[in-house]
């Protein structure tokens, strides 16, 4: 048994030593965090925030170049195969000692035959610029139909060069030589017109802002020049990688 004196120490000893916890002794800890603490934790946020919100934007930004590059690309090889189809067939008028009514950097006017309605129509193919004098530009065929309203179908609404067409003439038939024919404006001459052996056709497609651009180079022969042979080559370039092809054709590919 305790004395009473010894109980009122054992008491007094205990409430002194919580007491002493509670002020910051080592079981017990009120203090929390300093001011530089949450400083220090608040910059360390920023910095993990900012990085993180800088590969989640590049990431974007990288998906969003590779998607409009895949577009361009084909935007481009569809409008090229459409136009290439039409000069391919190109028909000379019997009025006429060639299939052009005119021809210039941007446009072409000519007669070509048209499956739709299983006949022969004058075509226009243009590139005009979408607002002022340069590109961004729309490719457009406009068909010119007698009697009725035209129909202009949009080939390509971003292309990025407005020179589209350049024509060659054959210097040696046998040999199947093709110089180039220096073309000045719009040229409507019809001993100039007849001389056209060749249309050359570049379209440079970029959609959006970030794309990377496809460029498409194609070479047609028109059908019916000279000794009815016709060269035709298509290049495609899009970044750092091209593809070409070359055909010789003697027959009309309607």
């Amino acid at each position: 048994m305790l004395s009473q004196s010894e109980t009122k120490k054992r008491s007094q000893w205990r409430t002194k030593k919580i007491t002493t916890t509670q002020k910051g002794g080592v079981g017990f800890d009120d203090a929390g965090l300093s001011l530089v603490e949450i400083l220090i934790a608040t910059f360390l946020f920023g910095i993990v925030s900012v990085m993180t919100f800088q590969i989640i934007n590049t990431f974007a930004s990288t998906q969003a170049s590779i998607t409009n590059s895949s577009k361009s690309s084909a935007t481009a090889m569809t409008a090229m195969n459409q136009v290439t189809r039409s000069i391919r067939n190109a028909q000379t008028p019997s009025n006429q000692s060639s299939p052009f009514v005119s021809a210039s950097a941007n446009s072409i006017d000519f007669y070509t035959y048209d499956s739709a309605t299983n006949s022969d129509v004058e075509m226009i193919i243009s590139a005009n610029p979408i607002a002022g004098t340069s590109c961004p530009c729309t490719l457009t065929q406009e068909t010119i139909n007698p009697g009725s309203s035209n129909t202009t179908l949009v080939l390509a609404t971003h292309l990025a060069n407005d020179s589209i067409f350049s024509f060659g003439t054959i210097t040696s038939p046998t040999s199947i030589s093709i110089s180039s024919l220096a073309i000045s404006g719009s040229a409507t001459s019809a001993s100039t017109l007849a001389q056209i052996a060749s249309v050359s056709i570049t379209l440079v497609e970029a959609v959006g802002t970030t794309a990377q651009s496809s460029t498409i180079t194609s070479t047609i022969g028109v059908f019916g020049y000279g000794s009815n042979q016709s060269i035709d080559t298509t290049t495609t370039t899009s970044g750092s990688e091209s593809e070409s092809t070359t055909t010789t054709s003697g027959s009309s590919d309607n």
